[in-house]
């Protein structure tokens, strides 16, 4: 997680939690994070789509490029989309 504070200049983890609706007791040393909430504090920080798929390596996991709401998430990164209710409405109409 400090890995992903780095990458985007925050001073803690928690600054950008809040976006992702996390709970910060939730990251904590040694957590490893579901994909679904890795893939929203990645969101959160507005990483880049390479940015992204880096994150998610460290925390074990990939943006599959077959599954749709991968497909979105990617989107989202390329073209910059971080807001929650906006990432949703992709998710709701193009993966079901």
């Amino acid at each position: 997680m400090s890995h992903l504070a780095h990458l985007k200049s925050l001073t803690s983890v928690g600054s950008c939690c809040p976006n992702a609706d996390i709970q910060f007791k939730t990251i904590a040393e040694g957590y490893t994070p579901s994909k679904e909430t890795a893939v929203a504090i990645a969101l959160a920080a507005r990483l880049t789509l390479p940015e992204a798929r880096d994150f998610l390596s460290i925390a074990g996991y990939a943006l599959s490029d077959s599954l749709p709401a991968d497909i979105v998430h990617a989107a989202c990164f390329r073209n910059h989309i971080y807001g929650r209710e906006q990432v949703q409405a992709l998710l709701e109409e193009f993966a079901g």
